[in-house]
């Protein structure tokens, strides 16, 4: 029987953003996305950084203290999430709104934000869950509240 063939990953560099226009990021970048229109939006340093597909700077604003992703929405507006808190920026970066969820004394561990149609759904680590939202911060449910395993079970693309 003859073992499987390693693969091996190679890296090549695309594309640096930031440029000299926005100062780099020091000390996180946490997160990325691209909106609809070819743009770079990154979180970094208490900061939401937009760019160019090309990497060049367009505007920064000041995110919200916590957060600690984002996405963008279909609206092309900025959602950024972090200790129990959801922010939504125009894409000039204006607030738009946003709303609180959890406990206020333990508020919740937020990995990870996404929009899908009218949904937002926020990871929830600490409780092991993702929180479903309508677009006025409503919780609808929570998804993953009914699980056996008290986890998840991640399957990557191509894995078996």
């Amino acid at each position: 029987m003859r073992a499987p063939a390693q693969l091996e990953r190679h890296y090549t560099l695309a594309a640096t953003i930031g440029g000299q226009a926005l100062p780099a990021f020091r000390e996180s970048l946490l997160d990325v996305a691209a909106d609809g229109s070819g743009r770079v939006v990154a979180l970094g340093d208490g900061h939401v950084r937009v760019f160019t597909a090309a990497g060049e700077p367009v505007r920064q604003w000041r995110a919200g203290d916590g957060a600690e992703c984002l996405a963008v929405g279909p609206d092309r507006r900025v959602y950024v999430a972090g200790a129990g808190r959801v922010e939504i920026f125009e894409t000039d970066g204006r607030g738009a709104g946003g709303f609180t969820f959890g406990d206020a004394a333990k508020p919740p561990s937020v990995s990870a934000i996404a929009v899908h149609g009218p949904d937002i759904l926020v990871a929830d680590a600490s409780a092991r869950i993702i929180r479903r939202f309508d677009a006025a911060g409503r919780q609808r449910n929570l998804i993953g509240d009914q699980g056996k395993t008290k986890t998840f079970m991640l399957r990557t693309a191509g894995s078996t």
